[in-house]
């Protein structure tokens, strides 16, 4: 296996090779993605008294992860990111820019992400958004308050960098000529695996006179051949001892 490994190098080189060009071609020149992160938690509102909540609006608060799952869920929609947009820049969606709302487990926290290839933009599509969130949580469910924690804004872009992308493509390359030429040598093994020849059996069956008795014909292990007499089948031509 090792030396065939050795033989089969250059292939293992030349597949690892060819997936990071791929890879970098691929993702070479592509536009950068970043992302601003809204942060909120869902709380009750310390400003309405229980005598003034509604009786379907209490029945919805009995269950507080239901009720943080359904206003993630909501705020996350295309209608908001619409929204955030018309109100930020005075125009519509535009395209490249997407909205994704996360809950952390165990907690009432809240967490959406926005992203899209410019900074400027985000940042303002970011403060909108929020405004407009916490302002239809408090519209909607009267007895709780949407409020926001944070803004996150990395300046680093969240998209694949092109070079890392390579060396993973360069790694799987590796690996998967390694594995060709595994799948190789186990190829070479069965097929120089042969049943071994038992040679004290004929090769033929049938009975076959030759010279006065009937020889078996067939390989014995001696050096006569095949339909050939025995020295003690054939005849004397010597004279005869008294």
């Amino acid at each position: 296996m090792l030396g065939l490994l050795v033989r089969r190098l250059w292939l293992v080189l030349l597949l690892g090779a060819l997936a990071g060009a791929t890879a970098y071609l691929m993702t070479r020149g592509g536009e950068e993605t970043y992302e601003r992160t809204t942060v909120f938690v869902l709380r009750p509102s310390a400003r309405v008294v229980d005598q003034a909540i509604p009786d379907a609006v209490r029945g919805i608060a009995a269950d507080d992860a239901q009720l943080v799952a359904t206003v993630a869920r909501v705020i996350e929609t295309d209608r908001f990111l619409d929204r955030a947009f018309d109100k930020a820049l005075n125009r519509g969606r535009i395209e490249g820019y997407t909205l994704g709302a996360t809950m952390v487990p165990g907690s009432n926290v809240i967490e959406v992400s926005v992203q899209g290839p410019d900074q400027v933009v985000l940042d303002r599509v970011a403060e909108s958004f929020a405004t407009d969130a916490t302002n239809w949580v408090r519209t909607v469910y009267r007895a709780y308050a949407l409020d926001l924690l944070e803004i996150r804004a990395p300046e680093d872009p969240v998209s694949a960098d092109p070079f890392q992308v390579s060396a993973f493509a360069v790694l799987i390359g590796l690996l998967l000529g390694v594995g060709v030429v595994f799948a190789e040598a186990k190829a070479r093994e069965r097929t120089s695996v042969a049943p071994a020849l038992d040679l004290a059996e004929p090769l033929l069956t049938e009975d076959e006179p030759v010279g006065p008795r009937v020889h078996r014909v067939g390989w014995t292990g001696s050096r006569e051949f095949h339909g050939v007499p025995r020295p003690e089948d054939r005849p004397r031509t010597g004279p005869r001892q008294p």
